[in-house]
């Protein structure tokens, strides 16, 4: 399960998300929707642990900011919207 609590994330200075909570729930499907440009990617990103954030973000109970890069690892898989051209 993923808890998400009060999650803002300021880019270059500028809030870009700000208090944004949602639960999703293992084997249930969570859709995050919204138009260009409204911060779906930067909410998930944050999510993920690649992008620094306030709030909570708990996976499994567990504080994603809290957890060694080794199991956050352990715990979750991340596929990129684009792949590299290599």
């Amino acid at each position: 399960m993923i808890d998400v609590l009060n999650l803002s994330v300021r880019l270059a200075g500028k809030t870009v998300v700000h208090d944004v909570s949602f639960t999703a729930k293992a084997g249930a499907l969570t859709a995050i929707c919204g138009p260009n440009g409204s911060g779906k990617t930067t909410i998930m990103k944050a999510v993920s642990g690649e992008l620094a954030y306030q709030g909570s973000v708990r996976l499994n109970e567990a504080e994603i900011g809290n957890l060694h890069v080794w199991k956050l690892a352990e715990m979750r898989g991340v596929l990129p919207q684009a792949g590299s051209k290599d």
